[in-house]
């Protein structure tokens, strides 16, 4: 089977991370694998020919909106001829810009197009954060309809799916991300939060663009919570967006402004992970990327909403804590536990990593096995 995989994310670009191994792994369950990645002129990048049957393709869009049509323009200069477009099978990693050029390519050569879903894009929290947003959303509707074979990230996106339509569901599976633990614990740490901020002896981190669908003001009132018990304290939040000006108000509200840090967003969010006192996810809705996995590989105590893939590898209290974003109390309860009782925190940070590496039967090669199989069953659909 030969693929051409379309990704938006320029991490595939970049030797090293994580998501580039991740596609390399891929590249083993096909033939030929093509990758385009939708990247802006900015961050320019060279073709970058891996071997003979594995390539990246980067777009270097002057704009965001005309990377999809970049895209497609791509394919059919690097992939059309003997009037076919020589590949199999189309693999969308998300279902707007890179599933809007799935979607083109699918419809005009006749192509199944498989899609995965990693961030649930149909949630209200989404839809509102802005206009580019909403208009994203209605455009992976469509994406979706015209997919063979959909991949979901969680049971939270699955159901989101359902209100577009039963047949959608019918051809949707649910494969939370796998993250490789080993890639994640060889990796050293460049940068030590607890030495770049000595004046917290407990550093509670967050890490996503900084929306209202990632909550951060409630993190801001967990923190307020926390500090009634324990004054040192302190959130580090790594992102940016145009909550900034809102969560420094609310902090400075509570007088913890002090005790509250924004970041730019980092490439190095391991050595965060690793040198975090406890991870927080406070999203109603979705967690970002695959946050809580990576953090998990990384050794970090997570407290979170039951978003993503905690459920799955979180038993509250053994390997973290699932809290209700409707009650503010039980994220402050929660680290104040992680704070109070060393042989909890001991406990917690050793099953964290060991409950992620048993949550998909048969490990990487188990999850390779599933990701194989849809692939197969959306090219039987051509």
């Amino acid at each position: 089977m030969d693929v051409l995989m379309i990704i938006k994310d320029t991490n595939a670009l970049r030797e090293g991370t994580a998501l580039r191994a991740s596609i390399l792994e891929q590249s083993k369950l096909v033939n030929r694998l093509f990758v385009i990645v939708e990247n802006p002129r900015k961050d320019h990048y060279e073709i970058q020919r891996i071997s003979e049957s594995v390539w990246f393709i980067p777009t270097n869009s002057r704009l965001w909106w005309l990377a999809p049509y970049d895209a497609v323009r791509i394919a059919k200069r690097e992939l059309f001829f003997q009037g076919h477009l020589q590949t199999d099978l189309i693999v969308a990693q998300d279902p707007c810009e890179a599933g809007f050029a799935g979607a083109i390519l699918s419809k005009r050569y006749k192509k199944p197009l498989h899609l995965r879903i990693g961030e649930n894009i149909f949630s209200p929290y989404f839809r509102s954060a802005s206009p580019y947003n909403a208009i994203r959303a209605l455009v992976a509707r469509s994406v979706v309809r015209a997919s063979a074979r959909i991949q979901a990230a969680s049971e939270n996106i699955k159901a989101s799916l359902a209100e577009i339509g039963d047949d959608v569901t019918d051809r949707t599976a649910v494969l939370p991300p796998f993250v490789d633990a080993e890639f994640f614990l060889k990796e050293p740490v460049r940068v030590d939060l607890r030495a770049k901020y000595p004046q917290f002896k407990f550093i509670i981190l967050m890490a996503g663009p900084l929306t209202l669908a990632r909550n951060y003001i409630l993190a801001v009132r967990v923190l307020a919570g926390v500090l009634k018990e324990y004054a040192h304290a302190g959130l580090v939040i790594v992102g940016e967006g145009k909550m900034r000006r809102r969560i420094r108000a609310v902090a400075k509200a509570f007088g913890i402004q002090d005790r509250v840090v924004i970041e730019g967003p980092s490439d190095n969010l391991v050595s965060y992970y690793k040198t975090a006192s406890v991870f927080l996810v406070t999203a109603p809705y979705d967690d970002w990327h695959n946050s809580i996995a990576e953090a998990s590989a990384c050794g970090a105590p997570i407290v979170t909403t039951r978003v993503g893939i905690a459920p799955s590898i979180i038993v509250d209290g053994e390997s973290g804590f699932l809290c209700d974003p409707e009650k503010p109390e039980s994220f402050a309860l929660s680290i104040m536990k992680l704070v109070n009782d060393p042989a909890i925190r001991a406990r917690v940070t050793i099953n964290t990593s060991l409950y992620l590496q048993k949550s998909v039967e048969g490990g990487k090669e188990g999850y390779l096995r599933l990701i194989k199989e849809d692939w197969e069953k959306a090219s039987e659909k051509a």
